[in-house]
């Protein structure tokens, strides 16, 4: 099986090239010296997500170099390919990706708030930008950031914690126009958490791991951690699979609040994460799962994870050109 990653996604090539019924990673990007070029087995330049030429050139890509599977992992990949499924389903691949409106419903963080309050998961008070200036109805301290996934990772992303009118003021003039691109969040302080999920054909929850996030590393993924074993995230991610149809490998994210008994629930990638390769450490492999679920075999998980601790190294690699292909 050849496995096309769009993005690249570093910290999740090396689990996928160990798996044995994956023959190559190929991968794309934008940099000609990004880490995913040389974790490949082959990598090619592709311009942005956003930029109108991606398509013809990922199809080019194909044609020359035909892979069995595309793999999105970067969130502004993930609706870039969802929004244009009529146009690539005539080419003879699998795309690995959640459903039209499972992204669609993740992408929008004012959506999301509305739909854990569907499902009855206590969340962070949340409003655009936009409302908030108006209304100023959330208290202070909160937190400022991109409404949706397509703005990570670009020159538009900003976060901010607003701890008076002073800071509400910059962050105001820092998105003058767009106020409505992004949210206020009522702040909360505590220990972060991602419950790691897999899901089968069918949508049916397989695997619920939680662990708790102790740092980032590069790119706001995590960078520490700990397994973490608590029954209770089984019925909210369950309750989160009764309303929304989810595939494969995803994520839930959230705050334990003051002594661990309160619980907010913030995020919800739709994708393979950055924690990911932690909970295959730990004994859960999603990724081997993941190429069951391509297979159209059946889904059955049941390996547990065993108590681990994880922290990211993030070192220097040195070499004297780039395996880039153009």
């Amino acid at each position: 099986m050849k496995i096309f990653v769009p993005g690249g996604g570093s910290r999740i090539i090396p689990p996928l090239r160990e798996l044995p019924d994956v023959d190559e990673v190929i991968v794309s990007q934008i940099h000609p010296w990004a880490y995913g070029n040389f974790a490949a087995h082959r990598s090619y330049r592709l311009p942005r997500f956003d930029d109108p030429a991606f398509l013809d050139r990922f199809e080019e890509i194909f044609h020359r170099d035909p892979f069995d599977v595309c793999l999105p992992v970067h969130d502004m990949a993930l609706l870039v390919f969802s929004r244009n499924r009529r146009r690539i389903e005539s080419l003879p691949f699998r795309l690995a990706i959640n459903p039209e409106p499972t992204i669609e419903l993740v992408a929008d963080k004012m959506a999301l708030h509305d739909f854990f309050h569907t499902c009855g998961l206590p969340t962070p008070a949340t409003r655009t930008l936009e409302a908030f200036a108006l209304s100023r109805d959330l208290g202070m301290p909160c937190f400022v950031k991109p409404r949706f996934i397509d703005m990570r990772d670009s020159p538009a992303e900003l976060y901010m914690k607003v701890e008076d009118e002073v800071d509400l003021e910059y962050a105001l003039q820092k998105v003058r126009g767009a106020e409505s691109r992004y949210v206020i969040q009522e702040f909360v302080e505590g220990t972060e958490v991602n419950i790691d999920f897999f899901c089968d054909a069918d949508g049916a929850v397989r695997s619920v791991v939680p662990l708790k996030r102790l740092g980032m590393g590069a790119n706001r993924a995590i960078g520490r951690g700990e397994i973490l074993f608590d029954d209770r995230f089984g019925d909210h991610v369950a309750m989160v699979a009764k309303h929304a149809r989810f595939w494969g490998p995803c994520q839930l994210q959230g705050y334990l609040v003051g002594d661990g008994e309160e619980l907010r629930f913030t995020e919800i990638n739709a994708r393979l994460s950055g924690s990911s390769i932690f909970v295959k450490e730990a004994g859960v492999n999603y990724f081997a799962h993941l190429l069951s679920l391509l297979r159209s075999e059946p889904v059955e998980i049941r390996e547990k994870p065993r108590p681990l601790l994880m922290s990211i190294r993030e070192a220097p690699f040195f070499y004297s050109e780039s395996p880039i292909r153009e």
